[in-house]
């Protein structure tokens, strides 16, 4: 399934496809009204399917909660020193 297809309800023809010339214009109308909901509803399920395992995947791998004890020793990073922004972009 093609992102063609979802948006437009019909393959791509080509200028060398043959198998269409046969079907008129009623036909076609019918087959997307009919086919095209269903087309889309299992898409929505398999993106659906797609981010629920991204966001598991995301999860597993994302920040864990660091427990600190007194005493331990820390990387201390003072934002106010570390200078990224050069000011090129300033204005005059």
């Amino acid at each position: 399934m093609t992102p063609f297809y979802l948006t437009y309800g019909r393959r791509v023809i080509l200028p060398n496809d043959e198998e269409v010339k046969g079907i008129t214009m009623i036909k076609r109308i019918e087959h997307i009204i009919e086919e095209l909901p269903i087309k889309r509803y299992e898409a929505k399920k398999n993106i659906g399917k797609a981010q629920e395992q991204q966001k598991k995947y995301h999860d597993k791998i994302g920040k864990r909660k660091q427990n600190f004890q007194i005493g331990d020793k820390v990387l201390y990073f003072d934002v106010a020193k570390y200078k990224t922004h050069t000011g090129k972009l300033e204005e005059k």
